[in-house]
């Protein structure tokens, strides 16, 4: 054989190889879909809002801002009591100080308490001045 040919093979082997053992997207993949919330100001205070249902709760929290102080990372046990994520209400961020000027990511997990399906909400904002 000749060595563009075999080098062409081996091309096209690496390839499909690559592309089987990455996979593609699909219903059995366990990446949870994401949703946008809504953020409001309310004095001080920061109220993000998500089309939540009755039966979510906070599974999750990630608050990410400009610093590694400016962080909470809080997994939230839904035993004795969940922490209910309700329909148009502000989701809970656990008394966590937002600062002026800063930019924050903020994530939150939510669990539906009788299928255990989870959904991520998301979010960026910086706190005005």
């Amino acid at each position: 054989m000749r060595a563009d040919v075999i080098g062409e093979k081996m091309r096209y082997g690496l390839l499909l190889s690559v592309l089987v053992l990455s996979g593609c997207p699909g219903p059995g993949d366990r990446v949870s879909p994401t949703y946008p919330a809504e953020v409001e100001y309310i004095g001080a205070e920061v109220c993000m809002k998500a089309n939540t249902s009755v039966g979510e709760y906070v599974y999750l929290i990630e608050i990410l801002g400009t610093t590694k102080s400016d962080t909470l990372i809080k997994l939230v046990p839904d035993n004795p009591q969940p922490v209910w994520a309700l329909p148009q209400q502000c989701l809970p961020t656990f008394d966590f100080k937002f600062k002026p000027g800063h930019r924050y990511h903020v994530v939150y997990s939510i669990y539906k308490d009788s299928t255990k399906f989870r959904r991520s909400i998301d979010t960026w904002f910086t706190i005005p001045e």
